[in-house]
């Protein structure tokens, strides 16, 4: 493999990302507000509830593996012991898995307690977080090795089928809903593992990692321990303030109300977020990875971050500009509904994180653990302030989280996501220092690039309002004005 073939599997690997992550983006949306529509408020939350539970108890059992494991996959195949590890991270899942099953029944039982669950989903909350857990094992391989068209296209078939059929029962009114719904993602899952399992052969005899010189005197298996725990701790720390968590505490919070509220505008701002973050995927990290391979040094690591950091803020700055055109539009018609504001504090946060992100991924790459902790100390400081705050005051917490929702959602949103925004340009100074690391697109060129789709942003927020008035206020309760909930 060169350097020519390595820059091919990337853009191959990012342009199948965006056609997947786009079109799942949009199916999801579509689902989640057909059953918002049709659902009552008790239904809905259970079913979004659920989601959230599974996936995000299948994010913390990976074992910091989404980062790990695209970082040593070209390392263990140029030293020829693919088989072994894939054999290892294989059973590493499948032991992780079971050992959540206890943790898993015991969120999903509390979960019923608080919103009732007249139709025993148990049994299907426990197969689908299986076959999910198995699917992110599947695609991880596949993408850390650059097979992204082969795992996409299969996805999306299955994927687009599950909405078509998902649309129907809805149109049908089909009940109960919720188990139906569930039903058909265990089939899409247990599909699309028949159809990408048994390539997995393929990819750990792939020949382009042969002849490729490697030191064989370093103890890889320790590094890569060493780096999965890490980054285990990066994404369990990061999961605490992402949707999946924050539904939760909503929900404990304020009730199904205020929650689905949020879950709605989430999934606004998350068609943005995912289609971006899932575009890039672990290019990013791969791409790092196979440059250290290849061999160039420092040189090569400044090209890998160039064609990386190039590539995502280029799909970064149209988005800001557009989401500012449109968000002009509405404040000069006063739009005043709190869905659309809690959209656009929460995908404008997460669109500057990802247009850092690159910075973050020399850090983890290059094993920087130290500095990214220290990244990370505005962040952890505000997790436990919750926690903190009754310690210094003197006060209960149930005071201290009465005065944190008094403060208004969209002011606590804003909040995180400006918190969240330190850490990650203390990432951007630290690996700057390191690395010499320059952002790749000059300051004149980000503002022009802007302002071009702020234009374009204006009248298609001028076709949106008609629609976005359509949309039905929450209540005086849930008013922006004053930023009371």
């Amino acid at each position: 493999m060169n350097t020519k073939q390595l820059l091919f599997k990337f853009n191959q690997g990012i342009n199948w990302n965006a056609i997947l992550s786009i079109s799942h983006r949009i199916l999801s949306i579509v689902v989640s507000y057909s059953l918002y529509c049709v659902c009552t408020a008790q239904d809905y939350n259970l079913w979004a509830n659920t989601q959230s539970i599974i996936f995000i108890m299948v994010l913390w059992i990976d074992g910091g593996l989404r980062k790990s494991v695209p970082r040593f996959a070209p390392v263990f195949a140029a030293h020829q012991v693919t088989k072994v590890f894939i054999k290892y991270l294989t059973l590493f899942q499948g032991i992780a898995l079971i050992l959540t099953v206890p943790f898993l029944i015991k969120a999903f039982a509390t979960l019923s307690t608080t919103l009732g669950n007249p139709y025993n989903l148990m049994p299907q909350v426990i197969i689908l977080f299986f076959l999910e857990g198995i699917i992110s094992y599947i695609r991880l391989i596949y993408h850390s090795y650059f097979w992204h068209k082969s795992f996409n296209e299969r996805y999306l078939l299955l994927l687009t089928a599950e909405t078509i059929i998902a649309c129907i029962c809805i149109l049908w009114g089909v009940d109960p809903l919720v188990p139906i719904i569930t039903s058909l993602k265990i089939m899409t899952g247990l599909i699309l593992i028949l159809l990408t399992a048994p390539k997995i052969p393929a990819i750990i005899n792939d020949p382009a990692y042969r002849n490729i010189p490697v030191d064989h005197t370093e103890n890889i298996k320790s590094q890569f321990m060493m780096h999965t725990a890490a980054m285990w701790g990066s994404n369990t720390i990061k999961s605490l303030s992402e949707r999946n968590v924050t539904l939760l505490v909503l929900t404990y919070i304020f009730g199904p109300g205020l929650a689905n509220i949020y879950k709605i505008a989430n999934d606004g701002a998350v068609v943005i977020y995912r289609t971006l973050i899932k575009t890039i995927g672990t290019t990013d990290t791969s791409l790092l990875a196979h440059s250290q391979i290849i061999g160039e040094g420092e040189v090569g690591l400044q090209k890998a971050f160039k064609k990386v950091s190039t590539k995502v803020v280029g799909l970064c700055l149209p988005l800001l500009g557009l989401i500012g055109g449109v968000y002009s539009v509405a404040s000069w018609y006063q739009y005043d509904h709190i869905v659309f504001y809690i959209i656009f504090i929460v995908v404008i946060g997460y669109i500057l994180e990802v247009a850092f992100s690159s910075y973050e991924r020399v850090l983890e790459v290059n094993f920087r653990y130290r500095y990214l902790i220290y990244a990370y100390v505005p962040y952890i400081i505000l997790l436990i302030s919750p926690f903190l705050i009754p310690l210094l005051l003197s006060i209960s917490l149930s005071s201290t989280i009465t005065r944190i929702t008094c403060i208004g959602l969209p002011t606590l949103l804003i909040a995180i996501r400006c918190v969240r925004l330190v850490s990650t340009l203390l990432m951007v100074y630290f690996a700057r220092r390191l690395y010499d690391l320059t952002f790749p697109i000059s300051l004149r060129t980000c503002i022009y690039r802007i302002l071009i789709f702020y234009i374009v942003g204006l009248p298609i927020g001028l076709v949106l309002m008609p629609v976005l008035r359509r949309i039905p206020t929450p209540g005086p309760s849930l008013s922006i004005r004053g930023l009371s909930v």
